[in-house]
């Protein structure tokens, strides 16, 4: 693979350079089940099967039915008409010309065991052509105007959101849209990553992770917790557990978990701003 390739940012006029990039998407149900992903881009590769890199059709290869996420074109040629070759893959390389477009991956997950936490690495995400990226559970024509789910940036300092079925998501106005039914008869959620430049308009996404850093101490922790980082700019505080359940709200910095049971809960700290950052916490005996 090149190290790096020379693109021409049109709505600028400024010459940048940007090096081929992939990342992994790391997946876990609530009953621990794992798999994984990459994604990445390239000038030259294309949104379907490309050998020269290193992408494997897995189409006929049969789901794990405990947990399974695929990068697949099902969904588009469902509901868009997508005149291509059907694929499914673990590995999915884009085209991107940094400047030109923001390519959309289709992320297909079977799961029984809501709800899933996705993580990555957020460091990876520094450059000009890639900070602008995100996670969605709408499609990307609907970014700016959903009205529910999720939007989350990659490049900002949290590296993890907690999600669920789409079948949660009651308020949107046509949620049989965002899963399908496949030949098996199992119910396929779709999300979608998409990169993004500099220029994505940030300030519409209501749930873009927050620069301010925050941290849970101690963690793990036998009974109380504390959250630090700026505490002026926090509204509240939320605690769901594994099943996606809220057990505990405060708009104190201290969090007494122990009327919890000990496992892993999920952290909502929300900002005044109305961003909302997530944070994994662990209450063990």
């Amino acid at each position: 693979m090149r190290n790096i390739i020379f693109i021409l940012l049109i709505f600028s006029g400024q010459v940048i350079y940007c090096q081929d990039f992939v990342f992994n998407l790391y997946f876990q149900d609530y009953k621990g089940n794992k798999d994984t992903i990459a994604i990445g881009y390239d000038r030259n590769a294309t949104d379907t099967i490309d050998l020269n890199q290193n992408e494997k059709n897995i189409i006929n290869e049969p789901l794990n039915t405990k947990f399974d996420v695929r990068i697949s074109n099902s969904w588009m040629k469902k509901y868009f008409g997508l005149n291509a070759e059907n694929f499914q893959t673990k590995r999915q390389i884009v085209s991107n010309n940094c400047g030109s477009r923001f390519p959309a991956v289709t992320i297909d997950v079977l799961c029984k065991n809501w709800p899933v936490t996705i993580t990555w690495d957020s460091t990876q995400f520094a450059n000009e052509c890639n900070i602008g990226s995100l996670l969605t559970s709408f499609h990307p024509g609907g970014w700016f105007d959903v009205g529910g789910g999720f939007v989350t940036v990659l490049s900002k300092r949290s590296n993890m959101i907690m999600f669920n079925s789409y079948e949660k998501y009651t308020s949107y106005r046509d949620i049989t849209q965002y899963y399908y039914i496949n030949n098996k008869n199992d119910t396929i959620s779709v999300f979608w990553q998409a990169f993004g430049d500099i220029r994505l308009p940030h300030s519409n996404v209501n749930q873009i992770n927050n620069d301010l850093e925050f941290s849970f101490f101690p963690n793990p922790s036998k009974e109380k917790i504390f959250l630090s980082g700026n505490i002026d700019a926090v509204k509240e505080i939320e605690v769901y557990n594994s099943l996606g359940i809220k057990v505990l709200t405060t708009n104190k910095n201290e969090l007494n978990l122990k009327h919890l049971s000990f496992g892993v809960y999920y952290a909502v700290i929300k900002l005044k701003n109305n961003n909302n950052i997530t944070r994994k916490i662990i209450y063990e005996r």
